[in-house]
């Protein structure tokens, strides 16, 4: 949990503090609910436990959803925006599923795993931070610097597949007494991770240490114009990973030297992506949250070489134990 807070990057200690703060009021505030609740009778004493996780994973799922919608108004242009309007607009459709499917909610279990559902739904926009963030001028002028239609198409896919995946997993687990963790979609997860792990987007430029940019950008143009093949044609000092930013800036920019300044998430999301999936069949997904989160600097920059050593592990342990044949 420690290596997991250097993902957090606040301006001041005081937000920190403040976060820190809020976290513990929030788990003495379930505590004392589930006090209520069971002395009431509403509740028996061998549900506190998985009612409890829900409380707290909904009012976090609510703040990320929070998030995530100002990402995606801000990313597509739409600064202003009514901030509560997610946890607003749940609170109204919760409402009315416990007054028109009061059978399918009958019973406190049921009608938190329905606030489980609706607060999870605007997590997958954090996808959205995949967007590249528009700039506001000095007169006002909002410019969205543009983009391939792929780059779309991609994050929508995202946010359509992980509210598929959220929506599933609430019909197949809303039976009353499964483990918090199975109504969690690990789409949630991953958004969660990715944002976490995102950092800020500058305009496209040249950075003066040309050595290091070089580094990664000469890969890729090397392949593109005269067809060098990594290892046979041309050495690269990091091994194929300096050939993603550039094909991540072919595939959703403009394949300028300068674009790659815009691919920092989406290079930081291809970590969180192999990492997360791999560790999440071996040690589940809470534990893979974790551990990926904690694979990271403070800055928010990836350590690539130990997700990818680690991921390998993962998915060599798997494959021995599930007594398949492993060939270098």
């Amino acid at each position: 949990m420690i290596m997991l807070g250097q993902s957090l990057r606040l301006p001041s200690t005081r937000y920190l503090l403040l976060v820190s703060a809020g976290a513990t009021a929030l788990s003495v505030g379930v505590v004392f609910l589930l006090l209520i609740l069971v002395k009431m009778k509403l509740v028996q004493p061998g549900q506190t436990r998985n009612l409890g996780i829900k409380f707290m994973l909904i009012v976090v799922f609510l703040g990320m959803s929070e998030l995530g919608l100002g990402i995606f108004l801000r990313r597509l242009g739409i600064m202003p925006y009514q901030r509560w309007l997610i946890t607003g607009l749940c609170a109204l459709i919760y409402l009315a599923g416990l007054v028109f499917f009061r059978k399918q909610t009958r019973g406190i279990e049921r009608k938190v795993n329905l606030g489980v559902l609706l607060s999870q739904l605007g997590v997958p926009l954090l996808f959205a931070v995949l967007f590249t963030p528009p700039a506001k001028l000095l007169d006002g002028t909002t410019v969205v610097l543009p983009y391939k239609p792929v780059l779309l198409i991609f994050v929508l896919g995202l946010i359509l597949v992980s509210l598929f995946d959220i929506i599933r997993r609430f019909v197949r687990e809303n039976k009353g007494d499964d483990g918090a963790i199975l109504m969690i979609s690990p789409w949630a997860l991953f958004a969660i991770l990715m944002f976490l792990q995102s950092t800020t987007i500058y305009w496209p430029g040249i950075a003066t240490d040309e050595y290091h940019m070089g580094e990664f950008y000469l890969p890729w143009w090397s392949f593109q114009q005269f067809g060098h093949l990594p290892y046979l044609d041309y050495e690269p000092a990091r091994g194929l990973v300096n050939y993603v930013p550039g094909f991540l800036s072919w595939l959703f920019y403009d394949n300028s030297f300068g674009a790659q300044y815009q691919v920092t998430n989406q290079f930081s999301a291809l970590y969180v992506f192999i990492s997360f999936f791999a560790f999440r069949s071996l040690v589940g997904d809470f534990f893979a949250f974790l551990m990926v989160g904690s694979l990271y600097y403070y800055a928010g920059l990836p350590t690539g070489g130990i997700v990818l050593a680690l991921a390998g592990l993962v998915i060599f342990y798997n494959a021995v134990s599930a007594g398949r044949a492993v060939r270098a």
